[in-house]
């Protein structure tokens, strides 16, 4: 079994297992959205990377995805990520690029590691948003 985890807007962090024949739509259901980017943040060392709500941001009420945003440097550049958010692997096959899945000791750890940053992730992410942060 292969496991990602999910990021949602309120801080949780939960383990997810990743079925053998996921599809798009599979990914879109868990973050709760209609179309879904990958986006490889500086804040997440290859292969992992960031399943999005592409359309986080024009929702009517966006909510700001503090480790999703802090991941992303939005602490850096401003620009932040709405919605919730998949963590997941990438990697190359015979048929191209691949979204797959950590064991479960891995995503066990990488949750404590987040879960250890948040308070300092929504911190920054606050700090850079500024006066922004009251339109989302």
């Amino acid at each position: 079994m292969m496991y990602a985890l999910k990021l949602s807007t309120n801080g949780d962090i939960s383990i997810i297992e990743i079925p053998e024949d996921k599809t798009w739509r599979w990914y879109s259901q868990k973050i709760g959205c209609e179309i879904v980017e990958t986006v490889h943040p500086m804040g997440l060392e290859s292969p992992r990377v960031l399943i999005c709500d592409e359309e986080g941001l024009l929702k009517d009420r966006p909510m700001i995805n503090f480790l999703a945003s802090w991941l992303y440097e939005t602490h850096i550049h401003g620009q932040p990520i709405c919605g919730d958010c998949l963590i997941m692997e990438e990697y190359e096959t015979t048929k191209g690029t691949e979204l797959g899945g950590m064991s479960m000791e891995d995503a066990r750890e990488f949750a404590d590691y987040l879960n250890s940053h948040f308070w300092e992730a929504m911190t920054k992410v606050r700090k850079a948003m500024g006066e922004n942060l009251k339109k989302c």
